[in-house]
């Protein structure tokens, strides 16, 4: 008799601006927080750069706060920040709060008649967190499945032609020399991440947000109309949770 594929721990945002966006949890210790290289990346001022642990074992995983400033709740119960005896065992549907942002907690097995399809460059709108190469799409969320970004090298030289646009975009842009010459050196630097035989993502998701930041403070953001916006979100989703923080300045 056939075994179809064991239950996947997972944590669902269910409000806010990331609504919908899904991550595994992965085996083992993780950590949720505001920090790129955590395992869940939340970008929202509430979260502390490292406000939750997670272990995981199988499909059992426990629910740890190591010192947050703004709180972890399960189904409104406060966990003792900086206690690690204070332990909880999420079951299936608990809510959890950080800080102020929400999320689901969830059991699913890939097998019981979710909808799946494969993750293809550009596929994705909206914030979602990359990696396993499934998307799972289920009643009106769709969110993308999976820890870390799997890099395709066929996509990289989809990547690389939608930084050539955002170059030839650049010249088009009022900035001052100072302003130029940063975007002009973050578009650079993740030419060269992204083109590497394995390409560095965490380099490039780091310039990604400098360029988009830079961008945004020097009002050019706004000014450069939708095509700007829609190449930046596309690498920020192809290289995956350390660059989520770019769709919120988007």
């Amino acid at each position: 008799m056939s075994t179809g594929p064991g239950p996947v721990p997972q944590l669902v945002v269910v409000d806010g601006r990331t609504r919908g966006a899904g991550f595994d949890i992965p085996p083992g210790r993780s950590e949720i927080g505001r920090e790129a290289g955590v395992a869940i990346l939340l970008d929202d001022q509430d979260v502390s750069r490292h406000h939750a642990v997670l272990e995981r074992a199988g499909s059992r995983v426990v629910l740890t706060d190591p010192g947050s400033t703004n709180g972890t709740w399960v189904n409104r119960r406060q966990l003792r920040p900086g206690d690690p005896r204070d332990r909880v065992e999420l079951r299936d549907g608990d809510e959890v709060r950080l800080g102020s942002v929400t999320l689901r907690f969830s059991v699913a097995a890939t097998g019981d008649g979710t909808a799946v399809r494969e993750y293809a460059f550009g596929d994705v709108h909206g914030p979602v967190q990359t990696g396993s190469g499934q998307q799972y799409t289920a009643g009106r969320d769709q969110y993308v499945a999976g820890r870390d970004q799997v890099v395709v090298h066929g996509q990289a030289s989809e990547v690389l032609a939608e930084l050539a646009g955002l170059r030839e975009a650049l010249a088009g842009l009022r900035l001052t020399e100072a302003e130029r010459s940063s975007a002009e050196g973050d578009l650079q630097a993740m030419e060269q991440a992204v083109g590497r035989p394995d390409p560095d993502t965490t380099t490039a998701s780091r310039h990604l947000q400098s360029f988009t930041a830079g961008l945004k403070d020097a009002g050019a953001l706004a000014a450069s109309g939708v095509a700007l916006a829609e190449s930046i979100a596309k690498i920020a989703h192809w290289l995956g949770p350390l660059a989520a923080g770019v769709l919120a300045l988007l």
